[in-house]
């Protein structure tokens, strides 16, 4: 997998020479302590010992954990250019339904290059089919035609759009309230 990166995050490589770094420091540290004390020592310090390892621990593993997570929440090109989030409501708390543009083929079964998806475009056709909006969805969405909320497009830090229901706050205060930006499209 190519390294991503993120503004303000380091990239894969950063992150994995950090981890290492950390455990290589911690290793040391145990080697030094375990190595600076005799048997008898050790067994009369291990209360301290242990609470000292243990926060060690925990901070390389909140550093292994943070890593994990940036990875996780980046978004393939796949995912940033072709699919978006469509929220029944004004916040991620909200349904969730997701959309996105089909793989492409063209007439001999060959992919053919497709459109970048419109967020509000892709999220007012989730509204109109009834997907979102409705207690239960229709028996035919193709023939449906439901009433569109006013939309508020955003973009995640991962680079992932998402698509809410309008607030009374301006787009740009409610994209912020979700730790997003407004949409460039927008």
């Amino acid at each position: 997998m190519p390294s991503v990166s993120t503004p303000g995050r380091p990239d894969d490589d950063e992150v994995d020479r950090r981890v290492a770094a950390a455990r290589t420091a911690l290793l040391t540290t145990l080697d030094a302590e375990i190595a600076s004390t005799s048997p008898l020592d050790r067994s009369a310090r291990w209360g301290r010992s242990r609470r000292r390892t243990t926060v060690v621990v925990a901070g390389v593993s909140a550093l292994a954990l943070t890593a994990g997570a940036w990875a996780v929440q980046r978004a393939s090109q796949e995912e940033i250019d072709y699919s978006v989030n469509c929220y029944e409501g004004t916040t991620t708390d909200s349904r969730l339904a997701g959309a996105g543009t089909a793989e492409a083929v063209d007439a001999n079964g060959q992919s053919a290059e497709r459109d970048l998806v419109d967020p509000l475009a892709m999220c007012s056709s989730v509204w109109r089919w009834g997907v979102l909006g409705q207690a239960a969805p229709p028996e035919d969405p193709n023939a449906a035609n439901f009433p569109v909320p006013p939309l508020t497009a955003c973009t995640a830090a991962n680079g992932v759009n998402n698509v809410f229901v309008r607030d009374d706050e301006d787009p740009e205060q409610q994209c912020a309230s979700q730790s997003m930006t407004p949409w460039a499209g927008s």
